[in-house]
């Protein structure tokens, strides 16, 4: 009994944290693509057409990826806070 628990426990732990981290490696692998546009032959193409453009899009870019992260962090933290004070899980009660 108690390791059926245990075992049912453990998979979905798994489950919850498999999201976690995938999320996680996409958000790097975000966050290091839009790193590296100003860097690629399009890109470098395009500033000798359009460059005001083009360098108010890039200085933008990392400000609106700290803006996305902050929001997400800041919804986890009102999650847990949510969960540890014995609120109701469920989406009507927000």
């Amino acid at each position: 009994m108690f390791f059926k628990q245990l075992h049912r426990q453990t998979k979905q732990d798994r489950q919850e944290n498999g999201l976690y981290y995938s999320s996680l490696v996409i958000a790097i692998m975000a966050f290091y693509t839009l790193l590296s546009l100003p860097r690629q032959d399009v890109m470098l193409y395009l500033r000798t057409l359009e460059s005001q453009a083009l360098s108010k899009l890039f200085t933008l870019i990392p400000l609106i990826f700290f803006c996305r992260c902050l929001s997400f962090f800041s919804w986890s933290i009102w999650l847990q806070k949510r969960r540890w004070s014995g609120a109701e899980s469920s989406w009507d009660s927000i």
